[in-house]
């Protein structure tokens, strides 16, 4: 699974390194922007807002596409399977959720596993709407529930995923 992911996130970067696009610069400074400005409401802050933008933290955004990212792992549903013939424990879920979660750091993507049963699904098309057209988006985080993890470009951090690792231990 984090080959493929490897593999689609560098054809994208190819992809996106192809292409001639003058505004490039723009569109980096506004994905960065909408990283560090992420509220949990889901409203940006006003634009003269008082608030302190912090910088990104190391390892953050290292490879900005200049497009947002959004990382949809599908058959979530399947972990039920895992866990019964394949003997998966909450440490495999976690182990396979930090190495997803660093990953999409990298990108500033936010990650989102989807199954049959629909948990995330209507949650999902609202956050891509958002993405694309800066529509309102109320959403929350969810790492709770191993197969509806949601998780929006923004709120992940290094401390968080290191509590997944910690956990491993």
């Amino acid at each position: 699974m984090l080959e493929s992911l490897d593999h689609a996130l560098k054809t994208l970067e190819a992809h996106v390194a192809s292409l001639n696009v003058p505004q490039w610069d723009d569109m980096k400074k506004k994905v960065v922007q909408d990283y560090q400005s992420f509220t949990e409401s889901g409203t940006a802050p006003a634009e003269d807002s008082d608030d302190i933008i912090l910088p990104l933290e190391e390892g953050v955004l290292t490879t900005n596409l200049g497009v947002p990212v959004l990382v949809i792992c599908n058959k979530s549903d399947g972990a039920a399977v895992l866990e019964k013939d394949l003997d998966y424990r909450n440490e495999h879920f976690d182990f396979i959720q930090m190495h997803l979660r660093k990953a999409c750091l990298k990108y500033g993507a936010a990650l989102v596993y989807n199954g049959k049963d629909g948990k995330t699904r209507d949650a999902l098309l609202r956050y891509i709407y958002h993405m694309a057209y800066g529509t309102p988006f109320a959403g929350k985080a969810n790492i709770a529930e191993r197969d509806s993890v949601f998780i929006l470009a923004g709120w992940d951090n290094a401390k968080r995923v290191a509590m997944l690792h910690a956990g491993l231990k």
